[in-house]
């Protein structure tokens, strides 16, 4: 079997949901460009609008079929993870995303889902991380930066299962995938 173990999504019906939800993150603006979002956390730099490979089922669908990959391994895209936000925010704010990438899962089940936590707090990561476990998360992805206290309690996630893997903030080479790909295993 061949996978795809490093890869981004944000599912459509995510992009729809935070336009929906937005009074529910005051921290959050959101910057419609093209059809698309790009978000600014807490007043910082907006990040880049999310671009159409990201979102676009159908042509990853595609792309997995033409290289033959039977599963993909699929985290959220750094640039929303929203670390830079009160961690309560945080917490709805992963929780959003985890619900939306699991429903994608659900339903195109060649898709396996990696968590996002809200780092900036540990114990709340730690309750969502348990959150996404029983939800059928894997593991959980995050952003090698330097955040503000974000300095998770791994005594509050004891027991817990599920990996965690590391994403660098502007490592990816584009060249590999329009998913971010970057290796492929035969299992």
């Amino acid at each position: 079997m061949i996978i795809d173990c490093h890869a981004h999504l944000v599912p459509p019906t995510l992009l729809d949901a935070i336009r929906a939800a937005k009074a529910n993150f005051p921290s959050v603006k959101l910057i419609e460009e093209g059809g698309s979002l790009g978000f600014a956390f807490a007043g910082s730099k907006p990040t880049r609008p999310v671009s159409k490979p990201l979102s676009d089922i159908a042509a990853r669908l595609q792309w997995l079929d033409t290289n033959k990959i039977e599963r993909q391994v699929v985290g959220g895209w750094l640039d929303m993870f929203a670390y830079e936000v009160p961690a309560e925010e945080g917490a709805k704010w992963s929780r959003l995303i985890n619900t939306h990438l699991a429903q994608t899962a659900k339903s195109e089940p060649r898709f396996v889902p990696l968590a996002t936590v809200p780092l900036q707090d540990g114990a709340r990561a730690a309750e969502v991380l348990r959150e996404a476990h029983t939800a059928g998360f894997k593991g959980a992805i995050d952003i090698k930066k330097e955040t503000p206290k974000a300095t998770p309690k791994a005594d509050t996630a004891k027991g817990e299962p599920a990996k965690a893997f590391a994403a660098s903030a502007g490592a990816h080479d584009s060249s590999h995938s329009p998913h971010s790909l970057h290796a492929e295993k035969k299992y």
